[in-house]
């Protein structure tokens, strides 16, 4: 096999975008749009669960306008072909546990209005869902958490596609 080269390139400073306070802190997922940034926090730790907020900015850093959606929040996209955000939930999972069941939220960047999906009461995997990609007009998800077997070993699902039903 021929080795690869990789380049190395510098990095700028980073510059503050947003700062966090006592009710938004962890954060978490960002969507950038040419107008908008989107920025979850998660506002809580594995053992403390409450909401997540997500939070609508200009492109100055400015607040205008959020969300808060039960859970912690962890996976942030926005979905090409529709416009709107998805957002998973309770990348842990918890099979049979109702606090911790893995959720998606989709949300519409104009008004922020959150649309609440739940996943089947057993995942395939035994946990969560962490991460999501757009491919031509069909969603992919990350498992995470999964239930390892006896040698430590993921025989589970690791992505699964998504595909959203109504109620």
């Amino acid at each position: 096999p021929t080795a690869a080269t990789v380049a190395t390139a510098g990095l700028g400073e980073p510059q503050l975008f947003v700062r966090g306070n006592t009710t938004l802190y962890n954060p978490d997922g960002v969507v950038v749009t040419t107008r908008f940034v989107f920025v979850v926090w998660q506002g809580q730790s594995d053992h403390k669960p409450g909401p997540s907020t997500i939070v609508k900015y200009d492109r100055a850093g400015r607040a205008i306008g959020s969300v808060a959606l039960e859970g912690r929040c962890d996976g942030l996209r926005l979905n090409p072909s529709t416009k709107k955000l998805w957002a998973v939930f309770n990348n842990d999972g918890l099979n049979g546990s109702p606090k911790r069941q893995p959720l998606l939220y989709t949300i519409d960047p104009a008004s922020l209005a959150a649309v609440k999906y739940a996943f089947p009461a057993v995942q395939p995997h035994g946990g969560g869902y962490d991460d999501i990609a757009f491919i031509d007009g069909q969603a992919f998800l990350s498992a995470s958490s999964a239930t390892l077997t006896a040698t430590g070993i993921n025989d589970k699902p690791i992505v699964v596609s998504a595909t959203l039903t109504a109620a």
